[in-house]
């Protein structure tokens, strides 16, 4: 397992990664739970990323 201090710092950087792309994306996990949500995603569902996070995205079917 990694340190805690080690996957706050990897997930801080993904995020300002994904932030940098002007395409909504997103990530999720195993259970179709979003992990990490770019502004453009926020931006365009019109919610704000605390929501997202707490919530499962729709499925596309």
């Amino acid at each position: 397992m990694f340190p805690q201090t080690t996957i706050m710092a990897t997930t801080g950087t993904l995020q300002t990664l994904l932030n940098a792309i002007p395409t909504p994306m997103f990530l999720i996990d195993r259970e179709h739970r979003p992990v990490l949500i770019n502004d453009a995603f926020c931006e365009m569902t019109g919610h704000a990323r605390e929501y997202r996070r707490a919530h499962e995205l729709p499925s596309a079917g």
